[in-house]
């Protein structure tokens, strides 16, 4: 979709001829959906947009090499960026599935308008986990927002982990009673409640 708007194969022969305004044309046709998709998978809004432009620093110091449709390599090349940046939290102790990830990141290939409508469906869980009460919906953040198991959760608030994993189900049963199993079970694999 981006890729018919706004950027043909004279621009992409452009940037491979050093043109600095056919490369300040691809830039700006695909900086901001870029920095969506990074930002939907690492959950870091600033870090995204650096990620977006090391891209295209790279873009450019390696132009002559560029193809048409430049899309799939553009979204390719931001997954495994972010696949790298994952990998590097993940060293770092921080709670991330390697095969989710993977998964999550194949995810940038859509186009805007399906980002847009899978945005839409997080916006709706969000609002139904606002509306738990506030245990559930503490455990809940705690949970899915940042990635505590049942056990962490339940040393963290003094609670049982059964008691945790009760309020878990409570929260996942309500979601899914108002959206449905197929779009929770699409959440849950993208990682993207937040």
């Amino acid at each position: 979709m981006t890729e018919n708007i706004n950027i043909d194969e004279t621009v992409i022969a452009g940037i491979n001829r050093g043109n600095e305004d056919a490369f300040t044309q691809l830039y700006n046709a695909y900086f901001t959906y870029l920095c969506i998709c990074a930002t939907a998978f690492i959950h870091d809004s600033s870090r995204a947009q650096d990620i977006v432009n090391e891209l295209f620093v790279r873009i450019w110091l390696h132009r002559g090499s560029l193809r048409w449709p430049v899309h799939g390599y553009l979204t390719s090349s931001l997954r495994n960026a972010c696949l790298n940046e994952l990998r590097n939290r993940k060293e770092k102790n921080s709670p991330i599935d390697s095969e989710l990830l993977e998964f999550a990141c194949a995810q940038c290939s859509h186009t805007p308008l399906q980002y847009t409508e899978y945005l839409q469906l997080v916006s709706t869980v969000n609002k139904i986990s606002a509306s738990l009460p506030s245990k559930c919906r503490n455990i809940f953040r705690m949970y899915f927002h940042e990635g505590l198991s049942s056990k962490e959760i339940a040393t963290r608030l003094h609670l049982s982990p059964s008691t945790v994993r009760v309020q878990i189900k409570i929260a996942l049963d309500r979601i899914r009673e108002e959206i449905g199993q197929t779009y929770l079970i699409l959440l849950l694999l993208n990682g993207l409640l937040h």
